[in-house]
């Protein structure tokens, strides 16, 4: 099949599904927190650079995007605190 149309949601569904193979959800064998950090944060840097560049529809799925990417992490993020 033909690769999918080179637009902003492919772009950010790219990266979030990087994102989340990064938490180990896709294969616990290669979770790396590290790497779905910083694709958060590459997110997060596409937001804050596209500031009223977005249609609404592009800056409602980047937040919807971050924020379930934001969850799952904290989900998937050992807490420190507990022995």
């Amino acid at each position: 099949p033909p690769p999918p149309p080179a637009n902003f949601e492919t772009l950010v569904s790219g990266l979030a599904t990087q994102c989340v193979a990064a938490m180990g959800q896709f294969d616990p064998a290669d979770k790396r927190m590290d790497y779905a950090k910083y694709y958060i944060d590459l997110l997060e840097v596409l937001q804050q650079k596209t500031v009223r560049n977005l249609t609404g529809q592009e800056h409602d799925m980047l937040k919807s995007v971050l924020h379930q990417l934001r969850l799952l992490y904290v989900q998937a993020t050992p807490n420190s605190t507990e022995s």
